[in-house]
């Protein structure tokens, strides 16, 4: 099965993006602090906070089928 071999993982790397969802952008404060840990434990990585909203216009425009 040669043809069939995974790429190697400096062929896809897996973005350094931290997701995270919440209902609003107000993310109570003892959610904040693992927010906190996340971006400390991992140096480099981006953030984003998808919302609600966020998600469903996403949804809307890359899949407006769905």
């Amino acid at each position: 099965m040669a043809g069939h071999m995974l790429p190697s993982a400096t062929q896809l790397p897996i973005p350094r993006v931290i997701h995270q969802t919440w209902k609003t952008p107000h993310v109570p404060a003892r959610v904040r602090a693992w927010q906190r840990s996340w971006w400390d434990r991992n140096p480099g990585y981006s953030y984003r906070l998808w919302t609600d909203e966020a998600l469903a216009a996403f949804v809307a425009h890359e899949f407006p089928d769905l």
